[in-house]
């Protein structure tokens, strides 16, 4: 179980990292706008997200 939260927490990581890599933002309309963009991003990426779920350490979990 432990792997499976260190894998989720890599994930936040990546999506914390990419919200920050745009220009800083004050408001909140625009940071929910980052978040959601990067989201559909994965969401348009599956073979980003199978990779997710053929991590060693997730796939063990199963």
């Amino acid at each position: 179980m432990g792997e499976k939260r260190a894998l989720l927490a890599e994930q936040d990581a990546q999506i914390r990292k990419l919200i920050c890599a745009q220009a800083p933002s004050r408001a909140k309309g625009d940071l929910k706008k980052a978040t959601v963009s990067h989201l559909r991003r994965l969401l348009n990426s599956p073979q980003r997200i199978m990779r997710y779920f053929q991590h060693p350490k997730l796939h063990d979990a199963a």
